[in-house]
């Protein structure tokens, strides 16, 4: 079997040993990636352990070792490399807008990624 991977943006790398507690989904190949000066971090799960192939991505608060809170951004993706795709949609949100921008997204329950504003550039 081939295991999908994703490049992650700068400033971010993929911990190779999904951290607690997200590896009881490793049969179903998890990611977890962390932003390297902030304590964030991008998680892609599987979304419902009975279905196969449906994905879950979410944001976590803390670090691989010391997860503070998560928070589920999006549910019910199709397909490993689609919650990949919209993984990194999340950490370019966060290169492009800031830390202040993804927790106010949280905060309002909204997806930091679709709901960041245009750049003036």
């Amino acid at each position: 079997m081939t295991v999908e991977r994703l490049p992650a943006p700068e400033g971010w790398h993929e911990i190779e040993e999904t951290p607690q507690p997200i590896e009881k989904y490793q049969a179903e190949n998890p990611a977890f990636f962390e932003h390297e000066a902030e304590p964030l971090g991008v998680q892609v799960l599987p979304d419902d352990p009975l279905e196969s192939g449906i994905w879950r991505v979410g944001v976590v608060r803390g670090e691989a070792h010391d997860l503070e809170a998560v928070q589920t951004v999006e549910r019910g993706i199709r397909g490993r490399q689609s919650a990949l795709e919209r993984a990194r949609g999340l950490m370019e949100a966060f290169n492009d807008q800031g830390m202040k921008h993804i927790e106010t997204a949280i905060e309002e329950e909204t997806n930091p990624a679709a709901e960041a504003p245009e750049s003036d550039e």
